[in-house]
Parts: structure tokens; sequence; C-alpha cells
């Protein structure tokens, strides 16, 4: 027998599953140890320096909740940059982990507008540490290079800048902010490489590259840094929607 549905029926219906919506986006917690800032705080710089140092090291480990994948180490899967110039080289990288991203980070809040959210930030990092299996074939410095095997890379008191425009819209009676732009910036780095089989099994010929590589290290890095920028812009990017979605512009600065 088929029984039509009535308008009460389809009226409960949508009241059911509009409620369960709002327990769902309510049942989301701020993860333990989250600072809140107030935009009343007449020292909300300092607030916002700290406050997002402390959410770093809060989600190293991920939130299940949040659905936000650990971070330290961060894991990459794959990345393949294609340059030119001094570094004419392509370069693919396998089961990257970067360590001390989360960890070793201090965030300073530089300016910060109560009206808008725009933010300027800058970061610093002592120490990176990143582990890849590495694929090179190309040239640098007018050099045939070529490559396969295990790489490490560590980057020493890196200093970085964010700028950051945020939008705002409702949902569900609630103001929320997104992401409107993003800019990520490596403003300077020391880097030491090693990269195991240079020239397969000429140990010789890739112990001198190796050399070579790290004497002429500020000037490789300067042709591939716009790669990894736009790498760990994903990544910000990628962890600030998944915060910004899930709690009111109210729950995550409170005016008062």
């Amino acid at each position: 027998m088929y029984q039509r549905e009535g308008k009460n029926s389809a009226t409960m219906k949508t009241t059911i599953v509009f409620l369960s919506m709002m327990v769902a986006i309510m049942a989301v917690d701020l993860p333990n140890g989250f600072k809140i800032c107030k935009l009343s705080d007449p020292d909300i710089i300092k607030c916002l320096s700290e406050a997002i140092t402390i959410a770093l090291s809060v989600l190293i480990n991920g939130d299940s909740a949040l659905k936000i994948l650990p971070i330290e180490p961060l894991t990459i899967d794959y990345m393949r940059i294609n340059s030119s110039g001094p570094v004419s080289l392509i370069q693919e990288y396998r089961n990257m982990k970067i360590h001390g991203m989360a960890k070793n980070v201090q965030v300073f809040a530089k300016n910060f507008d109560v009206n808008t959210f725009a933010l300027f930030l800058e970061a610093f990092n002592p120490q990176l540490n990143i582990t890849c299996d590495y694929e090179f074939n190309g040239r640098i410095l007018l050099l045939p290079l070529q490559g396969k095997g295990k790489g490490k890379m560590t980057l020493y008191n890196t200093t970085m800048t964010i700028d950051v425009e945020y939008e705002r819209y409702e949902r569900h009676g609630e103001s929320y902010l997104k992401l409107k732009k993003l800019n990520f910036y490596i403003k300077d780095t020391d880097i030491k490489v090693y990269f195991e089989n240079l020239f397969g099994k000429d140990s010789n010929l890739g112990e001198e590259m190796n050399r070579l590589l790290n004497e002429n290290a500020k000037i490789i890095f300067k042709e591939i840094k716009p790669a990894y920028e736009e790498l760990i812009k994903q990544v910000i990017v990628e962890l600030a929607d998944k915060i910004y979605s899930n709690f009111p512009i109210k729950k995550l600065l409170p005016p008062v």
C-alpha cells in the first residue's frame, strides 16, 4: 500500500533534519588548550601571538573531531618541482616528512584589524628537518645532476610572513569567517642538504656535488622557494578552514 506523506509529516522531518544539523555543529568543541582572545583586549596583538603558537602545539597530533591530520611530522606523499635558471632541474620528492613544523615555531602577530579581522604575522622556526625519497634530473649551476635515493634537508633560523584577509558569512544565524586571501613568504633561511646516491655508484662525485649544493644553498633555494611557499600555504589554508568553518566568530574571538 502506498501512502502519500502529509504536510505535517514533511514539516516534522524537516525540523528533525535541521535540529540534527544544529546538534552536529554544536557538538564540536574547541580543542583543549586553545587560548581565546577577546576583541576588547587592549593587548590583543600579544594575545594572538600566544594563541596561534599554542594552537599549533595543541594540533601537533591532529584532531579527529575537526578532521585535522597530524602536523608533526607533516607528511607530503608527493611533490614535483620544475625549475629553470641556475637551477634547471626536475625534482620529485616522495614520502616527504617535515619535522618541527609546529613544535618549534614561534608566531608573532604584527597587525590586526578588529573590524575586518585582517591579520599580519611573522613566524620564526629555529630548525626544520626534512627527510624524503628524491629523484633529480637536470642541471644546477650549469653542472649536470642526476640521482635517486634518500635525501635530508635542514632549514635553520627560518623567518616567514603570513598576510591574511577574511570575509564574513552567515550560517544558521551565526557569523563565520572564511579565508579571502592568504600570502605566505619565506623571508630568510639557512639550509643544509645531503642526498645519497647522487650519480649512482660514483660516491666521490656524489660527495663533491653535495658540497657544491651546500656552498650554493642560498642561490639554489631562492630558485625553488616558491614551490615550498605554495606547499606550506596550502597546509595553512587547510588548517585554518577546518577551524573557521566549525566555530563562529563569537566563539573564536568573543567581543568581551
